[in-house]
């Protein structure tokens, strides 16, 4: 689609509307200017509905907060409507239909538990014209008499956002997304558009085969890379207690990523002990309707809130000025991290990620593709030698991942973390005053507690520490070996085999006082992959966009 200049009217009139892109996007959805990419793939779209001849595919993989939801809500309005998009989760669509409606549009919601009666107005809306946009998710379009209407409604495009979806969740928890592909030949759209932030190509090979079946599509592909994230691990044993000091230290807002429900509730609920009840709340996808709805209200407009949440809410909610994402638990791939993570500093403004690593995390995952993805992310977070940013763009097939310049990862910056926080203070303790105080004395005399006479070296050590976080390094130490406890009940350093310190935090015996967090050599064997190339010097290209033919 050219591009023409705007130029008066010979009359004197009002100006000739020469960039119906550009307008429409300021207009209706308050952008101030299209990327070249929103351009391009919005242009591929309109082309392809015009082009009555044959039904066109293609896969848009564009890097979170680039924009995609205008990429095909704009061309709803300009001739190719009805549009149908498909989410995976409710919370999406909501969202959606709020923007929707803020900018003016008329959309149509398919879900489950309308009426008969609410079913019909939709599908009207939709035949009459008035509702250019219809939005869904995969079980509604499994409903053979939901697909017979659609299929008569004439769609013209259809878009499946979050598309990664299709073969994260297809092969899994979700078999609606196994029949997609054949739900949406039957409505046969003249366009057919994945739209996806980060994808490897084995997940876009399996997006393909389920969506597009046997029909050639194209791949429009931007530059995965949010320059403005810095990424960080954080290898810990009390991950309540890092991402309550990532809270106070860090500016806000902050989403805290779970795995689990129950995770995210209990997670949430112990920041809120913490951090105040005023400032915490969790989300997750078994809420009720009107308490997804309360949460989402106090999160958008919160400017230091802390969300704890699984999935159901990263994905595709908008909150620009989210400054830190937490990971508590590692997500199975690292298509599933850069789409959460990349939940921060969507305003283009400097935002962190840190992955919180604890001795227990494992890769999972149904079978052994999953698996294997799972210990790929596992490997990018124990590795310390190389950059963090080149590391993830390398495990998406980025060829140039070498030469990007890093923008402030925790390895370029040299302060990548090799022990977890208190554990070489508590073995040293353990090791200088073996055998003197039981478990309970111990963390007292660490916490600075005790009675005052009682001098020891390392006193007062860890006296920021609450007695919860303490019992709970104590606890895991423990368990790995790099403190004992004999048959007395007195906690005794390491001994034969259990892991010992290379470099010792020492303490002061005056003041007790820790002078180096140390490192541990079985920690490192814990929390470290293998060794890898030291980061090389990189460069920041232009973030291009490439097409390329598939079948």
């Amino acid at each position: 689609m050219s591009q023409a200049e705007e130029s008066p009217s010979r009359g004197g009139g009002a100006a000739l509307v020469a960039d119906p892109i550009g307008e429409l996007a300021r207009r209706r959805f308050g952008v101030a200017a299209v990327r070249p990419w929103q351009r391009f793939v919005m242009a591929g779209i309109l082309d392809g509905v015009a082009d009555g001849e044959r039904r066109s595919a293609r896969m848009v993989v564009l890097p979170t907060g680039a924009g995609k939801s205008l990429c095909f809500q704009a061309p709803a309005l300009l001739g190719a409507a009805p549009t149908l998009v498909v989410y995976p989760l409710l919370a999406l669509v909501n969202d959606q239909a709020r923007r929707l409606a803020a900018a003016g549009v008329e959309c149509a919601v398919l879900r489950g538990g309308l009426s008969p009666e609410e079913r019909e107005a939709v599908f009207r809306a939709v035949e009459t014209g008035k509702a250019p946009v219809i939005l869904s998710n995969p079980e509604m379009l499994a409903v053979p008499a939901v697909l017979d209407r659609l299929s008569r409604a004439g769609i013209r495009h259809v878009a499946v956002d979050e598309a990664h979806c299709v073969a994260e969740w297809g092969d899994s928890f979700r078999p609606a997304y196994l029949e997609l592909g054949n739900s949406l030949r039957s409505i046969a759209p003249a366009m057919l558009t994945a739209f996806t932030a980060t994808a490897s190509p084995p997940v876009l090979a399996r997006v393909a085969e389920l969506l597009f079946g046997g029909l050639p599509w194209t791949l429009a592909s931007g530059d995965p890379d949010r320059p403005n994230i810095a990424y960080r691990v954080e290898p810990c044993l009390s991950k309540l207690r890092a991402v309550e000091r990532l809270a106070r230290e860090r500016p806000g807002p902050m989403i805290v990523f779970r795995s689990s429900r129950d995770g995210a509730r209990l997670a949430a609920e112990a920041l809120a002990r913490r951090l105040g009840r005023d400032r915490v709340r969790w989300y997750h996808a078994g809420l009720e309707r009107a308490e997804k709805r309360a949460v989402e209200d106090w999160f958008m407009p919160s400017a230091d809130g802390v969300l704890v949440a699984t999935v159901a809410f990263g994905m595709g909610v908008d909150k620009a000025d989210v400054r830190t994402v937490a990971h508590w638990d590692p997500p199975p791939s690292v298509e599933a991290y850069l789409q959460e993570s990349g939940r921060a500093g969507r305003d283009g403004k400097g935002a962190l990620a840190v992955l919180l690593l604890g001795p227990d995390d494992r890769a999972r995952g149904d079978g052994p593709v999953a698996r294997t993805r799972s210990a790929a992310l596992l490997a990018w977070a124990r590795d310390r030698e190389r950059c963090r940013r080149e590391g993830l763009l390398s495990l998406l097939g980025d060829e140039g991942a070498g030469e990007r310049a890093c923008g402030g990862c925790d390895v370029c910056a040299g302060d990548a973390r090799e022990s977890p926080e208190g554990l070489a203070v508590l073995a040293e303790f353990a090791r200088v005053n073996s055998g003197r105080f039981g478990a309970v004395e111990t963390l007292d005399l660490l916490r600075g507690r005790g009675p005052a006479g009682k001098a020891c070296p390392g006193r007062g050590a860890l006296a920021d520490w609450s007695a919860e976080d303490a019992r709970e390094l104590y606890e895991a130490a423990k368990a790995l070996g790099f403190v004992r406890a004999g048959r007395d009940g007195r906690v005794r350093g390491s001994r034969g085999a259990a892991p010992k310190l290379r470099r010792r935090a020492r303490l002061d015996h005056s003041s007790g006082k820790s002078s180096s967090s140390g490192s541990g050599e079985g920690a490192g064997e814990l929390f470290a992959g293998a060794a890898a190339l030291r980061p090389k010097e990189r460069r920041l290209g232009p973030p291009g966009l490439r097409q390329t033919e598939a079948t």
